[in-house]
């Protein structure tokens, strides 16, 4: 009678969990299928979306080769015709390898027959080759020579390479004064270069009356078109080593504000629970800010070296950066009390 009993009840069983077995299965299936599918139109879309922008470049590329092709056959054309500002144009092309295979030699018989013809852009670039060897034997001679007559036409680049022979004393003699003046009058005209010069000048007295503010104005507008001269005497140049070590700055901040919360990556722990908790997420948030400011301030120009003056945003940034200095400390090395110290300092 037992054995009949248990019998039934195995046959009453095993389908139930046969028909509970593949439901599970069936389940996990569709749920497999689905995320299936999901990750499948994921990968199809990107590989759409990538080959769209793969054939868009490779289509623009094209097209810009065409278009350069067929400027350098123009100016080509316009050059041998005699016109002297294809011939200079049609240099720079051969110096810096726009269409046609780079070469000195090439970029110096354009530049050459535009000069001639009285082109003050092609006179200073011929200048600039036997300035720096390019194509040439360095020549300060006639690097001289052809510079002068540009500077005597108003080039601003002529005046400026001129400025700098004679502050070098490279071909004449050293004459600081003449400097500024050929300087100022590259400057005047815009040249971010003549700008941060001129303003060198006026920081160290050479040919001018010293004036830090004067040279802090000069100084400024040349980092304000990007000069990088200027951006690295004023401390102001986001080099790779500052990046990593914002980058550090930041994910250090990130760190020690995550650190009392459940999600921190040291220890277990629930939560905020007392002001020291409160407090080294405040320092990470003053850290991560700190590091926030000064991509901003170096990549706006906002931070400059201490000889050439403070700006109100470098002194913020400072102070600031001496309040998360000053909390990492207590968060850090201020040892909390324990228990029985406590119960003796009650006593």
């Amino acid at each position: 009678m037992i054995h009949a009993k248990k019998l039934r009840a195995g046959v009453i069983l095993i389908p139930r969990l046969n028909t509970t077995f593949r439901g599970i299965l069936f389940g996990v299936e569709s749920c497999a299928m689905r995320v299936f599918w999901k990750v499948s139109i994921t990968v199809i879309s990107g590989i759409v979306v990538l080959g769209a922008v793969a054939i868009w470049h490779a289509y623009k590329t094209k097209a810009d080769a065409r278009k350069l092709a067929e400027d350098v056959r123009i100016t080509l054309a316009h050059a041998q015709r005699g016109d002297a500002e294809a011939e200079n144009r049609l240099g720079g092309m051969y110096y810096y390898g726009q269409g046609v295979p780079q070469g000195y030699l090439e970029a110096l018989r354009w530049y050459r027959a535009a000069a001639d013809q009285g082109d003050a852009k092609a006179q200073y670039n011929v200048g600039y080759l036997y300035d720096t060897g390019k194509g040439v034997q360095q020549d300060v001679a006639k690097a001289y020579h052809w510079y002068e007559q540009a500077a005597n036409k108003g080039d601003r680049q002529a005046e400026c390479g001129l400025a700098a022979m004679y502050y070098d004393g490279r071909g004449v003699p050293q004459d600081y004064a003449k400097a500024a003046v050929l300087y100022r009058r590259s400057a005047d005209q815009g040249l971010p270069r003549a700008q941060y010069d001129l303003g060198y000048m006026y920081y160290h007295g050479q040919g001018l009356p010293q004036d830090r503010v004067e040279a802090r104005l000069w100084i400024r507008k040349a980092v304000n078109q990007g000069d990088e001269h200027a951006r690295e005497a004023l401390g102001m140049k986001l080099t790779p080593w500052l990046i990593f070590l914002l980058a550090v700055q930041g994910l250090g901040g990130f760190a020690i504000a995550s650190r009392p919360l459940s999600f921190n990556m040291w220890e277990q722990n629930e939560g905020a629970h007392d002001s020291r908790d409160w407090m080294s997420i405040g320092t990470g948030v003053l850290i991560l800010t700190t590091a926030g400011m000064s991509w901003y301030g170096y990549t706006h120009n906002l931070i400059w070296c201490w000889i050439y003056g403070v700006t109100g945003f470098a002194l913020l940034k400072w102070s600031l950066n001496t309040i998360a200095l000053v909390l990492l400390y207590i968060v850090f090395f201020h040892r909390k009390p324990s228990a029985p110290e406590e119960a003796q300092e009650k006593l």
